[in-house]
Formats: structure tokens, C-alpha cells, sequence
């Protein structure tokens, strides 16, 4: 069977709507911004959609999230078992300990055996800023609290 990634989204949450079966990725991520570092990414949520062709065949997957480096933060290995024409996986790390500003890396691998060489499937760039949230107003000084849509409209 073959997988053929479509889409890998990066967010701070989904919700699996449990009759429907569809998904909602929520807060897409592909910047993150912290006051000080080194910093603490509370919540990713790294969804991988996949187009199934052909027989029925397990594949592995590995999701890493390295630093500019190289130096592995975090990783997942999920066994992927194609039904119907699509198949999605998700991968949930908390936690992320961001030890200074710049480019972090998510890179999703593909494997036949869980044993085998991993093939690269996607690489996916999260920038992590120095700075107050996007949204902060500027008389919150220190606190860097995001001020929501009013922000938007003052």
C-alpha cells in the first residue's frame, strides 16, 4: 500500500468529532513568539494526511521536532493501517523546551518496517521569535498578555 502525504499541519489543538469522524485543526502554527527564552512551547499538534493507494501494507511513521542543529527535542513512531482511501495521524507533544529564537524543524519520516532506513515524507519550518504576542498592547508592558480581537479594532 502506498501512502502519499498530502497536507502536514502544524497547531496548538484538534477536535475528532466522534460521529462524523471530521476534524478541526485548531490555532494553525508556523511562528511562535516568547517574551524570554529559553521558552516552553505548551501544546503541538502535528497532523499528517495521507492519500492510500494500492493493497493493504502497514507503514511506520516517525515525527521528529528538532532545533537548527539537528539536535532531536522530541519524536513519535506510529503505526500507520490504511482503511478506505484516506488515513490521518496525529502526533501530540507537550512541553517543548525552545532553548533560544530561530528556526525549529518539523520533519515527518516514512518506513515499510519499523526496523527499516526512515525515507523523508515532509519537513515543515516552525519559527520561534523574540517578542510579545503579535496581539499584545503596547501599555501591558511585561505582562505581554494577548489582548484578543479588540486588539484587532482599536
Amino acid at each position: 500500500m502506498s501512502f502519499v502525504n498530502v497536507a502536514t499541519l502544524m497547531a496548538e489543538g484538534v477536535s475528532l468529532d466522534g460521529i462524523t469522524g471530521r476534524l478541526s485543526v485548531f490555532n494553525m502554527l508556523e511562528a511562535v513568539s516568547a517574551p524570554s527564552f529559553p521558552a516552553a512551547l505548551g501544546r503541538l499538534v502535528v497532523v499528517n494526511v495521507y492519500e492510500v493507494e494500492g493493497e493493504r501494507e502497514p507503514r511506520w511513521e516517525r515525527v521528529r521536532v528538532t532545533d537548527d542543529a539537528g539536535q532531536v527535542l522530541v519524536e513519535t513512531v506510529t503505526e500507520l493501517v490504511g482503511e478506505g482511501t484516506a488515513h490521518r495521524s496525529m502526533s501530540l507533544f507537550q512541553g517543548i523546551r525552545l532553548s533560544k529564537p530561530g528556526a525549529y524543524f518539523v520533519t515527518v519520516e516514512g518506513a515499510r518496517r519499523r526496523d527499516d532506513p526512515w525515507e523523508p515524507v515532509r519537513r515543515r519550518r516552525l519559527q520561534a521569535l523574540l517578542g510579545a504576542h503579535p496581539l499584545a498592547r503596547p501599555e501591558q508592558g511585561e505582562a505581554r498578555v494577548p489582548a484578543g480581537t479588540s486588539a484587532l479594532t482599536e
